[in-house]
């Protein structure tokens, strides 16, 4: 016999009847993480429960009627401080619908904006004590901070206004240093961030060598708007990295994972700014401090070197005059016997001098006369070699528009106007051809 079985519409009427208007499942308080949010008049998103691994256990669809909209988000921004959006822990008042034509789905009612506020402040807590049981939270404060500390790699939004705060807080900087930044550009909220903030920490690894201490910024935001900011992925990334990460994320109030990881975290871009100068300063300081003593040194030194070798000269001159007084009657009679030998020497020599003198100018002459021919024949050469000459032989000399020899007719160009001089006169002329290949 046939079995006579339920048409698909049949069966999607029966779970209709049994779901929709069930007491037990209207006004129902669920829990889960929001994705796909997308808003246009109505609002459809899916609400999915993870595990630890991200990895998803269940989900279903959800949506917000246009009418309900504005209070709905009105509430949750004002309870928040930030959007509703996709990746934010919710917990939802909604009834459970079916359709026979879209399958079964959740009518939010109202969101517990508190709820989303504290599962933040407890996912937080959570991760920091993984952390700290892995021992990453005191690895980035075992490193030294360099100094002076000028080469700054920034991890930002280039539209971002804690990044323009951050870079005028450093030219404003006094005493003035240095500093050569470069941005690293990442998300700085949203889903984005975490994937983008650890790209960019891979490239600034890549380079590492390069680079003083890479500095992470955004500017204030709502708890929900910092959220990214508390990934365990992205703070063991920074609690490893090489070299010293500062992280300013927010204003006075707000706290996020990264910093507790960090060598050093700031309340605002411009404290991080201001750690980074009185640093430098620090150093500066210390050489100005440096120098300062060297330079009180040395001028006690040349200070005292001076009083003590006014001391001496006064002792040597004191020892010399009495020296004199004592030895002057000797240097007296030493000198005139130091005369008296030398006008001894002069007078047995002096006719030795005179044949000496007499017999310069009859040598003078010898030599002229002997060497007389060879002068005589090296001026006959140079008048033989002469330009004059040498143009009285029929050869003439050829100059350039700007007086230069023309030795080299690859120099000229047809058109070049040339002065050529003879023994008797010059003249002028223009270049009409050139050849290359004409000898003698």
């Amino acid at each position: 016999m046939t079995q006579t079985g339920l048409t698909v519409l049949e069966l999607c009427r029966r779970i209709e009847n049994a779901v929709n208007g069930n007491p037990a499942l209207s006004d129902v308080w669920v829990v889960g993480e929001t994705s796909d949010l997308g808003l246009k008049r109505h609002c459809y998103f899916e609400l999915v429960q993870k595990d630890e691994r991200g990895n998803n256990l269940a989900r279903i669809r959800a949506m917000i009627w246009a009418n309900l909209v504005p209070a709905i988000f009105t509430a949750f921004r004002n309870g928040t401080g930030s959007e509703l959006a996709s990746g934010m822990k919710v917990l939802l008042k909604c009834d459970v619908r079916y359709s026979a034509a879209f399958g079964i789905s959740l009518n939010v009612k109202a969101i517990d904006a508190s709820y989303t506020l504290g599962e933040a402040v407890r996912r937080r807590r959570e991760i920091i004590a993984r952390l700290e049981a892995e021992g990453l939270t005191a690895l980035q404060r075992q490193l030294r901070f360099p100094l002076p500390c000028l080469r700054i790699a920034i991890i930002s939004g280039d539209s971002a206004a804690g990044y323009g705060d951050f870079c005028k807080h450093l030219t404003e900087a006094v005493p003035a240093f240095a500093f050569s930044v470069r941005l690293f550009r990442a998300a700085v909220q949203g889903e984005r961030t975490v994937p983008e903030v650890s790209a960019a920490l891979d490239r600034i690894r890549a380079q590492a060598d390069r680079w003083d201490c890479v500095v992470i910024i955004r500017g204030g935001g709502s708890t929900t708007d910092l959220a990214a900011f508390d990934s365990y992925e992205l703070a063991a990334e920074v609690a490893r990295f090489p070299i010293p990460v500062l992280v300013g994320i927010g204003h006075e109030r707000d706290e996020t994972v990264l910093d507790y990881v960090s060598y050093q975290h700031c309340k605002t871009p411009t404290a991080v700014a201001q750690y980074i100068i009185d640093r430098n300063i620090l150093l500066y300081t210390k050489f100005i401090n440096a120098a300062q003593a060297i330079y009180n040194a040395v001028q006690q030194r040349v200070a005292d070197t001076a009083a003590e070798l006014a001391r001496l000269t006064g002792a040597v001159s004191s020892e010399v005059a009495g020296f004199t007084a004592k030895r002057a009657p000797e240097v007296t009679l030493m000198s005139q016997k130091v005369l008296a030998a030398a006008t001894n020497i002069m007078t047995a020599n002096s006719g030795l001098l005179d044949r000496y003198a007499a017999a310069i100018p009859p040598a003078l002459a010898n030599a002229v006369s002997r060497n007389k021919a060879e002068i005589d024949s090296l001026d006959t050469q140079l008048h033989l070699l002469s330009p004059q000459a040498t143009l009285a032989r029929g050869f003439t000399l050829t100059l350039s528009a700007d007086g230069h020899a023309v030795a080299d007719i690859s120099a000229l160009h047809p058109g070049d106007t040339v002065n050529t001089y003879t023994a008797t006169g010059a003249f002028s002329s223009t270049v009409t051809a050139l050849n290359h290949d004409a000898k003698l």
